[in-house]
């Protein structure tokens, strides 16, 4: 009888796996459970908070590959200025600022 995959073995192409180290398939678990971790309250808050995690990670993965210059740009500069200030240090205020805010996409928005 065959063991059945863990769910987040099964999001990683089975090409793939046999290329990974042990740390790489560790962060891959890691990031599966984040994202998939239970979320205590309202459904409608919930599904917000999931959302924030989904943009949060592939924003971090764009950034650390440098995918939108000007986005990594902007996260660097305002790491420096505000993620360290006790203010701003909430691991969540200075972050949603940046991908919530900045500004994306193939044209600029519609003053008005």
């Amino acid at each position: 009888m065959s063991k059945k995959k863990p769910a987040w073995l099964s999001t990683i192409p089975a090409d793939m796996v046999p290329k990974l180290s042990l740390e790489e398939l560790r962060a891959f678990k890691g990031t599966h459970e984040f994202l998939t971790a239970p979320i205590e309250g309202p459904a409608g808050i919930a599904y917000h908070i999931r959302g924030f995690r989904y943009l949060l990670f592939f924003s971090v993965a764009s950034i650390a590959d440098d995918r939108y210059p000007p986005l990594s740009r902007c996260w660097r500069d305002l790491e420096r200025l505000f993620m360290h200030a006790a203010p701003f240090d909430d691991d969540l205020f200075v972050q949603a600022w940046i991908l919530l805010d900045f500004p994306f996409g193939p044209k600029p928005p519609a003053s008005g």
